[in-house]
């Protein structure tokens, strides 16, 4: 079960994390996230943090900071996204590069 919270204190909690996928969501990457996930590696039980930026984005520093602590900077296209709407669209993508949405679930007989 996911597990979603609002605000966690940047630097502290970039420092002292220990997930084996680490993300962070930046309006200037230009590198997609399907550039890192690889579905043969990782599952529905991969321990992951995503992390989003906050109104007005985050700062240089900041992703440097985050790249420094093995956090993947990757972006979600041209458009730049609320952070309530970027978070459901990160959600969505992983989920359907893992194989919990879309047509690898349907039977090819299904009708819809």
């Amino acid at each position: 079960m996911p597990f979603l919270s609002w605000y966690f204190p940047f630097k502290p909690t970039l420092k002292k994390c220990e997930f084996e996928i680490k993300f962070i969501f930046w309006e200037k990457e230009s590198l997609p996230i399907q550039y890192y996930v690889d579905p043969g590696k990782f599952n529905q039980q991969s321990e992951m943090l995503m992390v989003m930026g906050p109104e007005g984005g985050f700062t240089d520093q900041e992703i440097d900071f985050a790249k420094n602590k093995d956090f993947c900077s990757v972006g979600l296209g041209p458009r730049v996204l609320r952070a309530e709407t970027a978070t459901i669209v990160a959600c969505t993508l992983i989920q359907y590069m893992l194989g919990d949405l879309g047509e690898k679930n349907l039977d090819k007989n299904t009708t819809l």
